[in-house]
């Protein structure tokens, strides 16, 4: 018996509404920066680190997301579906909200997330394994190297990234059912139908049987 019901729950099992999650937080600080600037200038080339006042200067020149160096304040978005692999992302407010509505690839579950555009800007948001406080993760795959002129010296920029830094971070979960609900795209077939009603038939009479 408990089997036949198990059956008809999953035949006629309904889909559930696909989560969407709210994000605020706090950019406190950032770092935004080449995994290697190389000055291709000299036989023996100069690696200028993140933390280099001219590497810095450079970023802010060169890099894809250049312009917020130095930026800090609220951003609140919101994606819908991120468990699902096809995530619906919405920026509210706040800087960090380069994607207006927007579809990507994610993965991950309310408190870490990983966004994928296309085949270039992938975002990550995850605790800090040194600090446990959370950030905010950028990777421009679309750009492995990038080579630029400043002051008439030629630089490669290697693997474009950016890391900021999260403070007062909420995240709420604001999925609202549907109040009128799409038909399912892949019906369910009559004869499921049939099959559920000959099982319930043969259910009562298995238990007149046994009561004869």
């Amino acid at each position: 018996m408990k089997f036949l019901l198990a059956l008809c729950a999953l035949l006629f099992a309904v889909p559930a509404t696909a989560a969407t999650y709210r994000y605020e937080f706090d950019v406190v600080s950032s770092t935004i920066a080449f995994d290697r600037l190389i000055d291709n200038s000299s036989q023996y080339p100069k690696n200028y680190p993140a933390n280099d006042p001219d590497h810095q200067g450079m970023a802010k020149l060169h890099h894809r997301l250049g312009g917020w160096i130095g930026l800090a304040g609220r951003s609140v978005l919101e994606i819908e579906n991120h468990e699902g692999g096809g995530a619906y992302v919405e920026c509210i407010s706040g800087f960090v909200c380069p994607f207006a509505p927007y579809y990507a690839m994610g993965e991950g579950t309310s408190s870490t997330f990983g966004l994928a555009f296309g085949a270039g800007d992938e975002w990550r948001f995850r605790p800090n394994r040194t600090t446990g406080d959370y950030e905010l993760a950028f990777f421009d795959d679309g750009v492995f190297v990038a080579n630029f002129e400043h002051e008439g010296i030629l630089f490669s920029g290697w693997s474009p990234y950016a890391s900021f830094q999260l403070d007062n971070v909420v995240i709420t979960e604001v999925t609202q059912a549907d109040p009128d609900p799409a038909p399912s795209t892949v019906p369910l077939p009559a004869s499921a139908y049939l099959l559920s009603i000959g099982l319930f038939g043969l259910t009562i009479a298995t238990r007149r049987r046994r009561r004869g």
